[in-house]
This record gives structure tokens, sequence and C-alpha cells, in this order.
């Protein structure tokens, strides 16, 4: 924490919301901004390309490694690692998939533990101000009045 956005907390998606990820508690993890750009570059921008194949079929995990450190700290991660890639279905049992080709999995890794001071608090965004929601929305669309 040098005081850079690289190092600010946020609220990241294990499975993003664009790949159908929920907004809930079990998939948001505290992460650090830097954690939370390669986890897009290196994960989500190409899963979410991927997936504009229509017919295709994909798997996708998260596997998470949590610090082990009093609360609430334990709930921020030490290291995300994530294998994704094509599926197909079982022709054995067509209800179930199974992996077919994998993409190297990116592991995404807190490089200290957090701050004795970090909490997993949950910011309200009626107390954000409006240019930083504006900000927010932008990163999906055009905003217009």
């Amino acid at each position: 924490p040098d005081g850079s956005s690289y190092h600010q907390w946020v609220r990241g998606h294990l499975l993003n919301d664009n790949l159908h990820g929920p907004g809930t508690a079990d998939n948001l993890v505290p992460i650090t901004q830097g954690m939370n750009r390669k986890m897009e570059a290196e994960v989500e921008s190409p899963a979410k390309a991927a997936i504009k194949t229509k017919g295709k079929l994909f798997f996708y995990r998260a596997v998470t490694t949590f610090w082990k450190m009093p609360a609430p700290l334990d709930v921020f991660p030490q290291r995300i690692v994530v294998p994704w890639g094509d599926a197909e279905r079982d022709p054995a049992d067509r209800t179930r998939f199974r992996e077919k080709t994998a993409h190297p999995p990116v592991t995404i890794e807190m490089a200290t533990p957090p701050p004795a001071t970090a909490s997993s608090f949950v910011p309200s965004i009626n107390r954000g101000s409006p240019g930083l929601l504006l900000k927010a929305i932008e990163k999906h669309g055009e905003v217009t009045a």
C-alpha cells in the first residue's frame, strides 16, 4: 500500500459478472486493484472473448487459498489460481460436462499479507461521489443523461 491505485482494495469477482458470476459474498473477495487488473487482463478478457462463439462450452474454476490469519484477515485471498478452457458433453452422461482443452492456469497472488488494519468492509454506493459512480458505470458503456 503505497497510495497508488494499484494497491487500493476492491471487491473482486472470482467469476466475473460478464461470465455469469453473481455479485454475492461467496463470489466476491477483497483484493488489490493490481490483482483485479491481472485477473481482467489474463483471465476475464480472454474468457469473455471466447464465450462469444455460439455453441461452445467452457469450464472455469477459481481455486482460492486464503491467508491463515485472524478474522477478518482470513477472508483475504493469498492466491487465486484460475484454470479455464473448452469443455464438452460427457458421452457417457449427456447431462454432465468434462474438460476438453485448457489454457495455462493463471495465478494471481497477494505478495504480502493484508495490513492488520485491513477489513472486509463493504462500502455503500450511497456514500460514493457522483463522479466515482459515473466512472464505474462508464466502464460498461457510454453514459447518457
